[in-house]
């Protein structure tokens, strides 16, 4: 019961910060004023509801005693995060090259 409970504060708390950063980089992004196109976009949505729709899932499916696909809802997102960062920097190592070699 008690590792329920720590769970169960730690998963809101983590809601709340995400809920937050959210917030702030939504107003970051209206004060920018070299992309004035990236405000309107749907890039500000993704980046404010993506951590709380990640971390609020999380949080009720480990309420609804589903730990490890909690574990797996929790994990999935930094994998592709991570898959993605790997892609573009291979991406921009290419186009590096070709360009030296068009030289």
């Amino acid at each position: 019961m008690l590792l329920l409970t720590g769970r169960l504060v730690l998963g809101i708390g983590v809601v709340v910060l995400s809920v937050d950063l959210g917030r702030q980089l939504h107003r970051w992004l209206q004060l920018q004023d070299r992309w004035p196109a990236l405000r309107q976009t749907t890039l500000s949505l993704v980046l404010g509801l993506l951590p709380t729709l990640i971390v609020g899932g999380e949080l009720l499916l480990e309420l609804a005693d589903y730990s490890y696909l909690s574990l797996y809802w929790s994990v999935s997102p930094s994998k592709t995060g991570i898959v993605l960062f790997w892609g573009f920097l291979c991406w921009k190592c290419l186009q590096e090259w070709d360009a030296r070699l068009g030289a």
